[in-house]
C-alpha cells in the first residue's frame, strides 16, 4: 500500500531528523524521489531534508548538499508566498539562517535565527520554535558564544518539553554537557 509506505519513509524522516541524524534523513531523502502533491507531508520532508542537507554541506563541505538545501529553500519560499505564508513563513526563515550560516553570512544567519524564533513563537508553532531555538543555540556555540547558546538551548529543551518530546530532550542533555557543565539534577527528565 503506496499510503502505509509514505507514512512509514514520513515517520523515519521524522525520527532521525528530531534525534539529529541528518546523514540518515538525506540518505532516506535520495532513496525516494518528492512528489508533486501539494500535501503538508511533503512540506514538512521539504523542510526536514533542507535542515539537514544545509548542516552536512557545514560539516562534510560536499557541494551536493549545499545544492539539495538550496533547492529545499526555494521550494519552501515559494509554499510561503504562494500557499501559506502563515504556516511556513518561519520554516522558510530557518531554511534562510541555515543557508546564510553555511555561506559564512553570520550576522545575516543571526537575525534570520531569531526571526525564524520570534514568527514560530508568535504563531504558536512550539515544535518549530523549539527546532529554531536548537539550531541557534547550536550557531551561537559554534561560533563562540556559549553563554548565549547555553540560553537558547535552556529555551528548547522547554519548549519541547512543552511539545511532548521527551526522548528529544533527553537527546539534547548531552549537548548540554559538553559545552558546558550542567549539573546531574539539571539533566533528569521523569518518564
Amino acid at each position: 500500500n503506496a499510503l502505509l509506505q509514505w507514512q512509514i519513509f514520513l515517520d523515519r524522516m521524522l525520527q532521525y531528523f528530531y534525534m539529529g541524524n541528518y546523514v540518515a534523513v538525506c540518505e532516506l531523502s535520495e532513496k525516494r524521489p518528492h512528489t508533486q502533491h501539494k500535501r503538508i507531508t511533503e512540506v514538512v520532508r521539504t523542510f526536514m531534508e533542507g535542515i539537514a542537507s544545509l548542516n552536512l554541506a557545514r560539516r562534510t563541505r560536499e557541494g551536493k548538499f549545499k545544492v539539495m538545501g538550496e533547492k529545499s529553500l526555494e521550494q519552501m519560499s515559494k509554499w510561503s508566498s504562494l500557499a501559506s505564508k502563515w504556516n511556513f513563513q518561519n520554516m522558510t526563515e530557518l531554511l534562510q539562517a541555515e543557508l546564510h550560516y553555511t555561506n559564512g553570512k553570520l550576522e545575516a544567519a543571526e537575525n534570520s535565527y531569531k526571526s525564524s524564533i520570534a514568527t514560530a513563537h508568535e504563531r504558536k508553532f512550539i515544535h518549530e520554535e523549539a527546532t529554531a531555538l536548537e539550531l541557534f543555540s547550536m550557531f551561537l556555540v559554534e561560533n563562540g558564544e556559549v553563554d548565549r547558546g547555553m540560553e537558547q538551548l535552556e529555551m528548547a529543551i522547554t519548549r519541547f518539553t512543552e511539545w511532548g518530546a521527551d526522548l528529544k530532550v533527553k537527546a539534547l542533555f548531552p549537548f548540554m554537557k559538553r559545552i558546558k557543565h550542567v549539573p546531574l539534577d539539571r539533566c533528569r527528565t521523569d518518564s
